[in-house]
């Protein structure tokens, strides 16, 4: 049996990067074999197994279209039954056997603080493997919460006393490893890239030829500034002044404590007049529609440990417009993306101008319709050989 940590994806109805990739891996390793949610649980103070609806929130199936924060929440009544187990002495439940347990999110301080704990409750055999996505938090400190800031050294020795990790990207395995340099881990644990995947949908549409309507370009990421926001909008309102005409469509949540000035910033420039739609946190359904609906996308973030969209736009045979900041070179890898020489607004604005007239974008379609995306069920077989086969350290 393969075990999970979903404690943070099974408390929140987010839809971000992270929780994509928890959910799904979850899904694809319940197909291939057995395989448990567990969750910490801080009301009854024990590591234990996830219950019916926490084992429901961490599946793609769960209802993220009404997530405004990111944040996990516990419903009193969890609270309350969590309390009385632990006044009754009730721990657990879990597993008697597990060949590995993953922890795909980024680990709570609880959590990794209760590691020793949770070792010495499943046999010793059982490998403990770690999925790291970014080191954002300390390459970016100004452009993230500050808690996350704050917290993100304590998480990186976490990581170290794993048995094995998996990055999702070259890029972000070097940053761990200049990381753990940094912190003195002389003796750091196995690490290799996993790339992620993402969902393969549904007979994709073929490409949009209206000449009668003004193009779709879609940017789908949580509102906060390291998606790089501001740039592109200073992009747009060159081409628009100029009198190209296109349509710009967001998607994806503000961010609690740093996507103030960006929703501003939109509500200014549709005062103006322009045609910028923002749909907020969307669901499944909803995102599959724009996806359908828009001409290509553009992902102009300035700091990436993977870059889902990217990869999501390919997979709806969609050419995406992307900066190459972080790991989104190595995703746009393979054809169908325009790489920008950097995230500036003239650089998105020469990008922009690119797709929107001329040849480019057709020698783009013809790329992505020709590459093959890795799917999630690829990145859980790959992971779930990496984690059984990783041997539990001494």
């Amino acid at each position: 049996m393969i075990l999970l940590e979903l404690t943070h994806t099974s408390h929140t109805a987010a839809a971000t990067g992270i929780q994509q990739v928890c959910r799904n891996l979850h899904a694809e390793l319940r197909k291939t074999g057995p395989c448990r949610a567990i969750v910490r649980d801080p009301w009854q103070n024990c590591w234990r197994l996830a219950r019916e609806k926490e084992t429901a929130r961490a599946l793609p199936d769960a209802d993220a279209g009404a997530a405004l924060r990111k944040g996990e929440s516990w419903g009193c009544l969890e609270k309350f039954a969590g309390r009385l187990r632990l006044l009754a002495g009730i721990r657990g439940p879990l597993p008697d056997r597990a060949r590995a347990v993953i922890f795909p999110e980024f680990t709570m301080a609880r959590c990794h603080e209760a590691l020793p704990e949770l070792r010495g409750l499943l046999q010793p055999r059982c490998s403990f493997v770690a999925v790291f996505h970014d080191a954002i938090a300390l390459r970016y400190p100004e452009l993230s919460a500050r808690a996350t800031v704050e917290r993100f050294p304590a998480y990186l020795r976490a990581l170290a006393t794993f048995d094995a990790v998996a990055a999702v990207s070259d890029a972000s395995r070097d940053e761990l490893l200049e990381r753990w340099k940094e912190l003195g881990v002389e003796q750091p644990p196995r690490l290799e890239t996993i790339p992620l995947g993402t969902t393969l949908p549904e007979n994709p549409p073929a490409r949009r030829v209206n000449k009668n309507e003004p193009m779709r370009v879609l940017c789908v990421a949580t509102l906060e500034p390291r998606k790089n926001h501001t740039a592109l909008f200073k992009a747009a309102e060159t081409l628009w002044r100029e009198g190209v005409r296109f349509r710009l469509d967001l998607a994806g949540m503000e961010h609690r404590s740093l996507g103030a000035p960006i929703v501003a910033e939109i509500r200014l420039l549709q005062a103006a007049g322009r045609p910028l739609y923002w749909h907020r946190a969307v669901d499944a359904g909803e995102l599959d529609k724009l996806y359908r609906e828009c001409d290509f996308s553009v992902y102009p973030s300035l700091m990436e440990g993977f870059g889902l969209p990217v990869l999501e736009s390919v997979a709806y045979k969609r050419p995406c417009l992307c900066t190459p900041c972080g790991a989104l070179a190595e995703v746009a890898q393979g054809g169908g993306c325009l790489v920008l020489s950097g995230g500036g607004p003239s650089d998105i604005a020469f990008g922009l101008r690119s797709l929107l007239g001329g040849t480019m974008l057709d020698e783009l379609y013809a790329e992505v319709a020709r590459r093959r995306v890795r799917t999630w069920a690829d990145y859980a077989r790959d992971l779930a050989e990496f984690a059984t086969q990783a041997s539990a350290r001494d």
